[in-house]
């Protein structure tokens, strides 16, 4: 065996091509769909900040009850953290699916940041070109972090039961 493939750029290659195998072989169901749901967020590991596109489309071929699946379709590392740079990228991601058309959204949910710098409006205006209707497609904050959001609201509200239950439980 010796030192065939031990290094990290056969792992680097070898992820980079799985990866690209996976995106064919997902974009033909994708591709046969009417849509897909679309969430974005960043995550940060090891220093290095990356967007996480993830769709939501139903697998026809899948068990009753599984048949709505989610997908992580791309993680690039930022490159650009304003709303244009974020807008391309996004746009880059979906389409290596053949998602091209905001005919082919049914939903976009994404965090505070995407819609203070306006992405899903830009995303939306750049998938609409040479569309004969305008796009109509819900962009809300996506779950989570609307519960988070309550939650820090409720736990601030004066009459909260919970206020200072942790400092006497620790």
């Amino acid at each position: 065996m010796g030192n065939i493939n031990h290094s990290k750029a056969f792992m680097a290659q070898t992820r980079e091509t799985f990866h690209h195998q996976a995106l064919i072989r997902l974009a033909e169901p994708v591709k046969q769909q009417p849509c897909v749901a679309l969430s974005a967020d960043k995550a940060t590991l090891n220093k290095r900040t990356m967007d996480i596109t993830a769709i939501t489309a139903v697998v026809l071929e899948a068990p009753v009850g599984r048949m709505i699946q989610g997908f992580v379709v791309g993680a690039p590392v930022v490159k650009e953290r304003d709303g244009n740079g974020h807008t391309q990228q996004l746009r880059g991601t979906i389409a290596s699916l053949g998602t091209t058309r905001t005919e082919q959204l049914s939903a976009f949910a994404a965090d505070e940041q995407v819609h203070h710098n306006s992405v899903p409006t830009k995303l939306l205006q750049a998938m609409s070109v040479g569309s004969a209707s305008p796009a109509c497609v819900p962009c809300v904050w996506d779950a989570a972090h609307l519960i988070n959001l309550a939650d820090q609201n409720a736990r601030n509200a004066p009459s909260c039961k919970w206020k200072g239950t942790w400092k006497a439980l620790k």
